[in-house]
């Protein structure tokens, strides 16, 4: 998987491969795994609860914990 980091700030962009993935934080500070599956797909997985899937628009989703 590749991850590109990119700060607005500084205008710069960091590419960089990760692979078994990667964990991210939400504002509340819960965590996500995301990683790809053996067909190429990302796939996000919690250890914290449900997480509730919002559709957005055609090009996004919001993922939050279920409370």
């Amino acid at each position: 998987m590749k991850l590109t980091i990119t700060n607005h700030q500084e205008n710069n962009k960091e590419c960089i491969e990760a692979i078994s993935g990667i964990i991210v934080y939400d504002g509340e500070g819960n965590e996500y795994s995301i990683n790809l599956n053996k067909f190429g797909e990302l796939v996000v997985n919690s250890a914290f609860g449900r997480m509730n899937i919002i559709p957005q628009y055609s090009n996004e989703v919001i993922i939050r914990q279920e409370k």
